[in-house]
């Protein structure tokens, strides 16, 4: 076994203990031979008192189960989760990301709960996969800290438009979803499908979520910006939906974002109607920084929500 080297205050204190042992062996030396010129006079014995045995501790029994060893036709032994580029019909929204669990293609029985991310103005379907979310949904979905599901990122082509003369929201509800679901093993119900966005992503999250809450269960609204006609109709959109269709929210932003105002107004709105939601003002600004350092937190609680609904 390696010894490890000693530091300099351990050698220090070495160098004390023996300047002192030599002292007191001087001085036991000198009263032995001033002993030798006494009388011998005898010593009365001390009572001797009977010790009891401190016991020694019983060393704790731990107890190890094995794990069990995968068995060698399991169909996801070797799997790997992928990431795809898929092209769409549509002008529109031409074109899309897909992340699989690692055993989507492996076991060919499973249907999976499905996430849409929408990306920011002038970003593309890429910013997510940028911010690192595959590479945390996998690890994170390895460990069983939150269950398999899709991740579907779509392209919205004018992004830098007004939302009036963007088509996109109307591709993504009336034809995108759809083909998502007929396309792959999804589970096509609302408690099984979530939205979420971030910056422009957040004010499509919001405009299409609440007018469509029965197709999502959960909202991700992060870092919104609020689409300026939309601010006026968000309390009339909350009290349309149906008790029982409230999707839940989670709902955050940084401190330092431009876009805090508009966050706060709609923060305030949910609270005084009661509608349930978790609300978050972090540190930050209104950039790459602030949403990779909170896309795992996005994940877990995404994750949370399809993990209640199995």
């Amino acid at each position: 076994m390696r010894q490890r080297g000693l530091t300099f205050r351990e050698i220090a204190s070495e160098k004390d203990f023996r300047k002192g042992a030599l002292h007191w062996i001087f001085i036991a030396a000198t009263f032995l031979i001033l002993a030798g010129c006494a009388p011998n006079t005898p010593m009365p014995n001390p009572t001797q008192v009977p010790s009891t045995p401190t016991p020694s501790p019983t060393p704790p029994i731990v107890s190890v189960v094995a794990e069990p060893s995968p068995t060698p036709d399991d169909p996801c032994l070797d799997a790997e989760s992928r990431v795809e580029k898929e092209t769409f019909s549509s002008d529109f929204l031409p074109e899309y990301y897909i992340y699989f669990p690692k055993c989507y293609f492996a076991d060919e029985s499973t249907r999976y709960p499905v996430l849409y991310l929408l990306h920011g103005q002038t970003y593309t379907a890429e910013q997510w996969i940028d911010l690192g979310v595959v590479e945390h949904a996998a690890a994170l979905m390895d460990a069983g800290e939150i269950p398999p599901f899709l991740i579907v990122m779509p392209l919205d082509r004018l992004s830098w438009d007004l939302v009036e003369n963007d088509p996109f929201g109307d591709v993504l509800i009336d034809e995108f979803i759809d083909f998502i679901d007929a396309e792959y093993r999804t589970l096509p119900e609302r408690e099984f499908r979530a939205l979420g966005g971030l910056s422009r992503g957040a004010g499509w999250t919001i405009r299409l979520g609440l007018q469509n809450a029965e197709l999502f269960g959960a909202l991700g609204i992060h870092s919104p910006a609020i689409f300026q006609r939309d601010a006026s109709k968000l309390d009339d959109w909350l009290r349309e939906i149906p008790a029982d269709e409230m999707p839940l929210i989670f709902f955050d932003i940084g401190d330092r974002d431009t876009g805090l105002a508009d966050a706060l107004r709609f923060a305030d709105l949910l609270a005084q109607m009661g509608i349930v939601h978790e609300w978050h003002l972090y540190a930050g600004w209104h950039d790459d920084a602030y949403w990779q350092e909170h896309v795992e937190e996005y994940l877990r609680w995404y994750g949370a929500f399809f993990n209640a609904k199995n």
